[in-house]
Formats: C-alpha cells, sequence, structure tokens
C-alpha cells in the first residue's frame, strides 16, 4: 500500500494526538505528582499541543485539494520532506515542556538547568519554518505543473 503525502500528514496528526493523550492521562493520574495539576501545565500545556495539532490536519486537507479539486500536481517526495520537517520540528517544539514540567520543582536555577532544552525547542521552531518554506515549494511547483485538460475536452 503506497501512502499518499495526505494520508501521511492524517497520521502525523494522529502521532500528535497520542502524545497530548498521554500528557492527558499523566495530568489524570491522581496519585502522581500534584505539580503537574498546575494550571500552566494543565491549560496551555494542553492548548499549545492543540496548536500543533492543528496544522497537521489543515496540511493534509491542503494537500488533497491541490490534488482532486485543483488538480495539481505536487512532488510527492517534497511533500514527504515537508511533513518530517515538520513533525520532528512539532516533537521538538512538544517534547521539553513534558519533561520540564516534571522536575521543574527541585531546581534552583531553572534558567541555566532548562537551556539544552530551550535550545532543542528553538531547533524545533527552526526546522519548522524551513518545512513551511518546503511547503511554498511544493504548492508553487505544483500550480506551475497544473494538469489542464485539452481544447475542447469534456473533463469528467
Amino acid at each position: 500500500m503506497k501512502i499518499g503525502t495526505p494520508l501521511l500528514w492524517l497520521m502525523g496528526a494522529v502521532a500528535v494526538s497520542a502524545v497530548l493523550v498521554a500528557r492527558g492521562v499523566a495530568i489524570a493520574n491522581v496519585h502522581g505528582d500534584t505539580s503537574l495539576h498546575s494550571i500552566d501545565y494543565v491549560f496551555g500545556g494542553f492548548h499549545y499541543g492543540l496548536s500543533l495539532l492543528t496544522p497537521f490536519a489543515a496540511f493534509a486537507a491542503i494537500y488533497s485539494a491541490m490534488k482532486y479539486l485543483f488538480r495539481a500536481r505536487y512532488s510527492e517526495a517534497l511533500g514527504w520532506i515537508h511533513f518530517w520537517t515538520m513533525f520532528l520540528g512539532s516533537l521538538m517544539i512538544l517534547t521539553p515542556p513534558l519533561w520540564l514540567e516534571r522536575g521543574g520543582a527541585a531546581i534552583s536555577d531553572p534558567v541555566s538547568a532548562f537551556a539544552f532544552w530551550t535550545d532543542v525547542a528553538t531547533a524545533g521552531y527552526l526546522l519548522t519554518l524551513v518545512s513551511l518554506i518546503f511547503f511554498i515549494v511544493v504548492v508553487v511547483s505544483a500550480f506551475r505543473h497544473r494538469h489542464r485538460p485539452a481544447e475542447g475536452a469534456i473533463e469528467t
């Protein structure tokens, strides 16, 4: 079975959802650490994760629309590069808060202790920016190679 780019984006949305579910299960554990129940971790983290989930569903819809509505031929290879750069960048953004909240209460100097994870999240943001550049390249090349019906042909 060949996995097309729209299906790949939907699978990425499911994977990001799984991370959010794991985070919710950790929060729901009554016997867990009470620092996990802080408003920053519960409210901010959940909405932060949802903001990373939304582009995956949007890109799945955009790639499907380009293929079926606009008959634009995009490069599957560029679509996959776009996906993997966005997916890895999103994981690099979403993962550090999971670890930092677990041990944040016991650290006396959090700025220097979290410097590595801040750099990881910053690299994740840069990687998602690179993925948006790939997306622009995909869209421009797809509409330049758009399928046009022959003169007088009836489209079905």
